[in-house]
């Protein structure tokens, strides 16, 4: 016998009333990322009051790599009420330096979200107690 299941989605208060950080406060919140021994890709997400309402790891990668499923990335933030957000990424090998294939991913990720309406506000990398932001390196608009 089939039955069927309904899913509701319920409208929570936003996890944060402070206002969007900029690349050093989420570099800080996030700074244990640098102990990591592997790649670990986040995505938070805010609100039109830049409001953080959603925050999760999304992908664990190996010591070098780890892939992104962007219809996964969209979905979550979606599904959560976002309009702006920032990804965030380690690099396990202490070198904070965007690669060609960071870059690649970037500009796929912000292709989509132009595309849904949502604003890619930075992508932080991580790694040896520093960070790179896409944003402050003028690699995203």
């Amino acid at each position: 016998m089939k039955s069927n299941t309904f899913v509701f989605y319920v409208k929570e208060a936003p996890l944060s009333i402070t206002e969007f950080c900029d690349p050093w406060g989420i570099y800080y919140r996030m700074k244990d990322l640098t102990r990591a021994d592997q790649e670990s890709f986040w995505v938070i997400g805010f609100n039109n009051q830049n409001q953080e309402i959603y925050n999760e790891c999304l992908f664990i990668g190996g010591i070098n790599k780890c892939n992104v499923d962007n219809k996964i990335l969209f979905k979550r933030l979606l599904m959560a009420g976002a309009s702006k957000f920032i990804i965030v990424h380690n690099h396990p090998g202490g070198d904070c330096k965007p690669s060609k294939d960071d870059k690649k991913l970037t500009d796929k990720i912000k292709e989509g979200s132009e595309l849904l309406d949502l604003e890619l506000l930075d992508h932080i990398i991580i790694a040896n107690d520093e960070y790179c932001s896409f944003k402050d390196d003028h690699l995203i608009n």
